[in-house]
Formats: C-alpha cells, structure tokens, sequence
C-alpha cells in the first residue's frame, strides 16, 4: 500500500536526525528537522588547520553496504585505509601487535575451540559484566589485554560495569558482508559527509529550521522523531511521558576530551593504526590514533595524533572537562613517552575538544533501562546512540530501520 503522504518532524539534527529524516524521506515522507543550534551534524565536525585536518569526534565510518549506497547517492568519495593501518597496537609494558604471554597461549586455544564447537557456551548471560565474561570465557590476563581492552577503546567504560551483552551483540551476531569490511573516511573530513547530506536533504525537499529550541511537549499530534540524547529527550517528554522521561534521566553520558597534536615529519612515536591502553591503567588516556597513518589527505608538513583520554574512569568529571589545554597535552605527552622513550615531543600545533556528555556509558544499569524506554504515544520515536546501537554504522542501521517502522505504522 502507498504510504500517505504525511509530515514528519524530527528534534535533532546530528548523525541520527541527518540519517533518519534521509531514509524517511526516501519512504515517501514530507521532513521537517528542528535543531537547535546554529549548524547540523551534533558531535562531527572537522577543522582545517594549517598542519592537517582535525576530527571533533569520530574520523571514519565502519564500512557497510548501506553507508556505500548513501556515499554514492549523496555524492561522497570514501578513502580506504592506508596499508600501514593494518599496525594495530595495545599497551602492554610496550606497544605489542600481539599482546598475549606464552602462559596465556593455552587459554586463547581453548577459546578459539570454544568459539568453533561451542559458541553457544560463550553467548554472554543477562545482567553479566564484560570483565565476568571475559574471566569465564578466556581468564583474567588473557581478557584483560584483549576484550577488554579493545572494547575501553570504542565504549569507553569500566569492564567491570560494562554490560557483556550488550557490547558483546554483534560478536557474535555477525552477518557476511557484501562490501569490503574496514573503516572508510571522506575525503575532506566528516563534515563533507554532514555536508553533502544536508546538501542532499535539501534538494529533495526536506525543511532545516536551525536555532530553534524544541520547547516541553503538551501533546504530539504527528509523527516526531526524537534525534536527541536521552538527558534532552527527557526534558522534553517530562510532561507527556513522564514515566519514560524519569526512565531516560537514569542514562549515564560519559566525558570525553581529544587532544589532536601536531608534531614535525620525524617525530613518529608510531607507525600503525593506533595504540590502546588497558583499562585502570590509562591513567584517563584510553589510546591514541596515528592519523597519517590511517587515510590520506590528513597532515600537511606534519605528523598527527589523536590522543583520547576520560571515560568512566573520570572521577571528578567537572575538574577532568576543566583541565586547560596545558595540562591535557601533558597528559598526552606523558604516555607517548611510554610509546617511543627516546622521542622528543616538539608540539607544533593542537586541538583541544571537550564533551562533558560524548556518548552513553553501556553499562548493566543500561541494560536493564533499554526494554522501558518505549513511549506510550504512538506518534513519538526515540532515535540515538543510547538505545543499544553505538557507532555510525549502526546508528545508520537503526535510522533505516526506523523509517521502515514508521511507514508500516502509517501506511
């Protein structure tokens, strides 16, 4: 049956409302984006300095079939990683590719068999932590420098806090992709994404109403996606809903800072993708990204890390986002010592990014928060990283799937 043609507004006009009101009006919808800021794209951003380009947030995309239909519709050229990415260190009394003890090469045999013949013996259980999961499934030692490690790096989080089912979900939910797996980047930075979308968005009819608070909702006559951070969807919905917005308060934000550093040509701390630090010992530095060597197009006279550091580690998150820029470089500074001791560190340039709120901590209060955060309005979605899809990639997933449900609900 034709879907009806129907307005829809959407609150939020970062990754999740951009790739939302994009797969909405593909279903045939009338869009309208209300954000509240002066520009679109919420956490992504990219600034050209005169030694490279500087990421506010995420650098890539993980790729996927639906990102490369988008590219192509959208007109966006994705680089591929550049072969010395495929370096991938953890910390480990010094950068290690293969951070793993000949004591503890039983255990990682015993898991991988585990994995072939036994899968079902590892699927995470309700309510358990990443670090019991990882201790269960392959011993302390074993986990701790690789899940768990690993997984500090894309969540951020304590293991101990951590819920094993949920970031362990597509683990071992995998599905064969038709596209070459890897993380994929535009060309001038991810704000050539979010602007040849929102190019793209306007071209085919969808309405932008920038600067505009979204004011406590009353009543919500027509279809309204809530593109926004659980903390600003609960305000919203405190009248309306006020039993999902008491649920939507209990949503912890974790603070992040970035430090982009720019030093000269020869001084390299490392070749590769990156280096991670295991958790509790980061001393608030969770890893560092070699950004000249991942893509193309990203120094100029230079070499360039990203260095990124807080979490649920953070004690004091006021006095860790008020850290000056001075302290946070030396912060950096100190664990690249640790990565190449005989390094002199000449700062030629940096950039600082502080989010107080960067992304969901995916704990086991989360877990058991996700079946409640279901609104009794029929015509209210909620849309974002909070509601167990962390990472571009999958937030693109969620927004199809999303545009997908509304057209069968108002078919």
């Amino acid at each position: 049956m034709a879907v009806e043609k129907k307005t829809i507004q959407i609150v939020g006009a970062g990754f999740s409302g951009l790739t939302c009101a994009y797969y909405l009006m593909k279903a045939g919808f009338d869009v309208e984006v209300i954000e509240k800021s002066a520009r679109v794209g919420g956490l992504l951003g990219t600034a050209n300095t005169p030694y490279g380009l500087v990421e506010t947030a995420a650098n890539a995309f993980m790729n996927s079939q639906a990102l490369v239909e988008l590219a192509k519709e959208i007109g966006l050229t994705l680089l591929t990683p550049k072969r010395e990415s495929r370096a991938r260190f953890v910390f480990r009394g010094r950068p290690m590719r293969f951070p793993v003890r000949p004591s503890e090469l039983f255990s990682l045999l015993r898991f991988i068999f585990k994995m072939v013949f036994f899968r079902d013996s590892l699927l995470p259980r309700s309510q358990e932590s990443l670090r019991q999961w990882g201790i269960r499934s392959m011993g302390q030692n074993l986990s701790h420098y690789t899940i768990e490690t690993a997984l500090q790096g894309i969540y951020a989080g304590n293991p101990e806090k951590l819920s094993a089912p949920l970031v362990l979900e597509n683990f071992f939910k995998a599905k064969k992709s038709t596209v070459p797996s890897g993380s994929r980047a535009p060309r001038d930075g991810m704000i050539e994404f979010v602007d040849k979308l929102q190019s793209y968005l306007k071209l085919n009819g969808v309405k932008f109403t920038l600067s505009q608070e979204a004011n406590v909702f009353k009543e919500v006559n027509r279809p309204t996606v809530l593109a926004l951070p659980a903390y600003e969807a609960r305000a919203l919905l405190e009248v309306i809903e006020p039993e999902l917005s008491s649920y939507l308060a209990g949503v912890d934000y974790l603070p992040v800072i970035t430090a982009n550093i720019f030093f000269n040509q020869s001084n390299i701390s490392l070749e590769g993708f990156g280096c991670l630090f295991a958790p509790e010992e980061s001393n608030l530095v969770l890893g560092v990204l070699i950004n000249q060597s991942i893509f193309e197009r990203r120094v100029r006279n230079s070499t360039s890390e990203n260095w990124i550091m807080g979490g649920a580690f953070v004690q004091n998150r006021k006095e860790f986002i008020a850290k000056s820029d001075h302290e946070v470089i030396e912060l950096a500074l100190a664990k690249r010592r640790l990565l190449k001791p005989t390094e002199m560190s000449e700062v030629l340039d940096a950039k600082i990014t502080r989010w107080p709120k960067a992304f969901p901590a995916y704990t086991l209060e989360l877990e058991m928060l996700l079946p409640k955060l279901k609104p009794h309005n029929k015509n209210i979605f909620l849309h974002g990283n909070y509601l167990g899809d962390l990472g571009l990639t999958k937030i693109l997933d969620r927004s199809a799937r999303l545009a997908e449900q509304i057209k069968a609900a108002y078919a």
